[in-house]
């Protein structure tokens, strides 16, 4: 049987790609949506994030992967893994702003 990536679930992400990191329990986060969450290593945190739209073609979630890639760490936190139904990208702190300047 060939190994597929498509039905991993969160731990399966976790224990499998990122074992030395734990969702943090802390209450949820501005700025956060659908199944996202926060993980850290007691060093860095990153963002475990799934695909808002589960009936979103997948090429949707693989397009916004190589996207935020090729952007500048300055203006979009940079991706650490893809998978069909998983993203990894780092951590960026700051405010959330709800209006423009």
């Amino acid at each position: 049987m060939l190994f597929s990536n498509n039905k991993l679930t969160r731990d399966e992400v976790l224990s499998r790609f990122f074992p030395r990191y734990t969702p943090v329990a802390a209450p949820p986060q501005n700025g956060l949506s659908g199944g996202s969450c926060i993980l850290s290593d007691g060093r860095q945190k990153r963002v475990l994030r799934q695909p808002h739209d589960p009936h979103a073609p997948a090429c949707d979630f693989r397009r916004q992967y190589h996207v935020l890639s090729r952007l500048p760490d300055s203006l979009a936190p940079a991706p650490v893994f893809y998978s069909p139904a998983w993203m990894v990208v780092e951590y960026c702190s700051g405010d959330v702003v709800n209006a423009l300047p």
